[in-house]
């Protein structure tokens, strides 16, 4: 028994680790091109695209592109991305994401929940679909990037009223900062957490053998009263996020 729930905490922590492995790019700006699959021109307008939905609109719309998403499925690195790089405002909710991945032959627009009544599932996919997969086909990924920002825009417009971009950009510099050891905690705290769960078990086992012993030369009394005592636990959590995703 002891092996069995060794063998469970150290799969449990390999879990852990292997969620947290796969690093986020650094914010780079509205437009990361880590694929090098953008030209200069196309990341330039790119840019001067979503700066004018900033400051027109508010929104923060960002383009990353990557070489492959390691054996992730598109929609959980999307949400990691978003989430890392904390897109849009703090109380609108009304960032996009438009995340490539070339080899895997992968797209997605990941939305902020503020968004999802204008920008919705099914409006995702049909931007992807019409914009993108025909010119990804062809590998002409400049002219998809530009026609799924633009499309974006379109379908949001006039959404949130005019604000200054600043503060997002100072929010984004301090989780810059942050977010270069926040994978080294999460993996700190999972250890703490698998070692607890050995050195309890541990005690456990001592608590065991000891309450067996002391069974077993109680009386019957003392037996009946200790069966009547009873355990219980409750819990649990939600959370959800819109977009929707597509190949070529």
């Amino acid at each position: 028994m002891k092996s069995i729930l060794t063998l469970f905490c150290v799969f449990f922590s390999l879990l852990l680790v292997q969620s947290y492995s796969q690093s986020v790019p650094k914010y780079d700006g509205l437009v990361t091109d880590k694929a090098n699959i953008l030209s200069s021109s196309t990341e330039s307008q790119l840019e001067s695209l979503a700066k004018r939905a900033r400051s027109e609109n508010g929104l923060e719309v960002a383009v990353l592109t990557i070489s492959d998403l390691d054996g992730y499925s598109i929609e959980k690195y999307a949400r990691k991305v978003f989430n890392s790089w904390t897109l849009g405002d703090k109380w609108k909710n009304n960032g996009v994401l438009f995340l490539i991945a070339k080899r895997d032959r992968e797209m997605r627009i990941q939305v902020g929940l503020g968004l999802e009544s204008k920008l919705t599932d099914s409006e995702c996919k049909k931007i992807l679909n019409r914009e993108a997969r025909p010119s990804f086909k062809e590998g002409d990924y400049d002219t998809g990037a530009e026609n799924v920002v633009s499309a974006i825009m379109d379908q949001v417009q006039g959404y949130g009223g005019n604000r200054d971009g600043n503060d997002i950009d100072e929010k984004r510099q301090k989780n810059d900062n942050s977010n270069v050891g926040s994978n080294y905690g999460i993996i700190i705290i999972a250890a703490v957490v698998v070692l607890s769960i050995i050195l309890g078990a541990r005690r456990s086992y001592k608590r065991r053998n000891y309450n067996r012993s002391t069974y077993n030369s109680s009386s019957y009394k003392n037996r009946s009263y200790s069966n009547r005592k009873k355990k219980s636990s409750s819990g649990g959590g939600k959370s959800g996020s819109g977009g929707a995703s597509s190949s070529w």
